[in-house]
């Protein structure tokens, strides 16, 4: 790339001759001139995913059918176990 006061550009967006030092880089690689010069624009990035990091206190399961917070699916599953005098299974 040239340097010094010699070096001349041309605007990517009005085809125009500039000084080298008066083009100025857009976000897209594009070299403008002042006049033409355009800033990316906030809606071009990405929104930051964020979570719901509030947790909720005091939480109990829902009631079924019969008021009570049992389940016949879940008590189909329950294993029965006989402890011993020592209290180990």
């Amino acid at each position: 790339m040239a340097t010094g006061k010699y070096a001349f550009g041309m605007c990517d967006i009005c085809g125009r001759k500039f000084p080298l030092h008066e083009l100025r880089t857009q976000w897209n690689g594009l070299k403008a001139c002042s006049v033409d010069f355009d800033i990316k624009h906030s809606q071009l990035e990405p929104k930051k995913r964020t979570t719901d990091n509030i947790a909720v206190e005091g939480v109990r399961p829902d009631r079924d059918a019969d008021g009570d917070y049992t389940d016949e699916v879940q008590l189909s599953t329950v294993i029965t176990m006989h402890f011993g005098n020592d209290g180990l299974p």
